[in-house]
């Protein structure tokens, strides 16, 4: 009987242990996914959007090869894996396991440039891929935003639509300035797919019949209100798809 006691003891201790186990696990899970995610937040709104905007402002969109995309990020990539390491560091400090700097370094790099690396390749060179988040989170949260630009650039009452906002789904990077300039009533190769909206034709040039982008006091108007909010819905696509990876080398980095 004493050695069945003892028995029952110890299998409630391991019970315990692991239901404790369980429990750290579960907030270190939860501790990675929102720091792995507000790491990549920081970094890519805290390098802004005047680059992009000022591209395709000018017209003079660089041509960018597989190599030369990642390239022009890899500073966002050793920042990231740089913070990832240093939270792992200062998460064990708190945590009073065992500090293993060479492990973690190890870890990180192995997992992290070949996860959020790829994903930068990809996402770089693949834009469908970033629609899924431009037009599901990028849209929701800029939405509000979009309303007025919207309004005063497709406004008009042959339409029947309440919000205009809903036309930013079909702009992106790439063919913000084609597509605007297509929006017109006399356009032969429409990429319109909204009946009866069609651009405000006194945001088009009438001799060179391009986006026209500031008014007459130099002031940034609609148009360019517009290309914010839609490079601002790319930049946040981008910051989700990263952080995903980030998360998940975090937690890898961890094990």
């Amino acid at each position: 009987m004493a050695e069945q006691k003892d028995i029952n003891k110890a299998s409630q201790k391991n019970v315990k242990k692991q239901r404790q186990r369980g429990g750290k696990t579960g907030i270190n899970s939860l501790i990675y996914i929102v720091f792995s995610a507000l790491i990549v937040f920081i970094i890519y709104f805290a390098c802004g959007l005047n680059t992009g905007i000022d591209a395709i402002v000018s017209g003079n969109m660089p041509d960018e090869t597989y190599i030369s995309a990642f390239m022009k990020h890899a500073s966002k990539l050793v920042a990231i894996l740089g913070f990832i390491f240093a939270f792992i560091m200062l998460y064990d400090v708190f945590t009073g396991e065992p500090l293993k700097p060479l492990k973690t370094v190890a870890a990180v790099l192995t997992l992290g440039l070949p996860i959020i690396g790829a994903t930068m390749l990809a996402i770089y060179n693949l834009p469908l891929l970033l629609r899924a988040f431009e037009n599901t989170f990028g849209y929701g949260l800029c939405k509000s935003d979009l309303q007025g630009p919207t309004q005063a650039l497709f406004g008009n009452a042959d339409a029947n639509y309440q919000d205009y906002s809903i036309v930013a789904t079909q702009l992106f990077k790439e063919n913000f300035v084609p597509y605007l300039t297509s929006m017109t009533k006399d356009s032969v190769n429409s990429l319109n797919r909204f009946k009866n909206v069609y651009l405000n034709p006194s945001f088009i040039d009438a001799n060179s019949h391009k986006l026209v982008f500031k008014d007459d006091k130099g002031a940034y108007n609609p148009v360019h209100q517009l290309l914010e909010q839609i490079m601002k819905k790319r930049q946040i696509s981008e910051t989700v798809w990263l952080s995903l990876a980030a998360i998940l080398t975090m937690y890898a980095a961890s094990l």
